[in-house]
């Protein structure tokens, strides 16, 4: 069995951050966690190549 190569559509993603003192603990909480579902978001997409 051939296997198809899969498309996997490129996104351009653009985050504004406010880098003041005062969101610093907010800005470093939503780093973490774009950090982690982009992760996951490429894991996802490595696992579906895969199959």
């Amino acid at each position: 069995m051939i296997k198809q190569a899969s498309f996997i559509p490129t996104v351009d993603l653009v985050i504004v951050i406010d880098t003041s003192p005062s969101m610093k603990d907010e800005a470093q909480a939503f780093s973490d966690a774009a950090a982690s579902a982009i992760a996951l978001i490429y894991l996802n997409l490595m696992l579906r190549s895969l199959s």
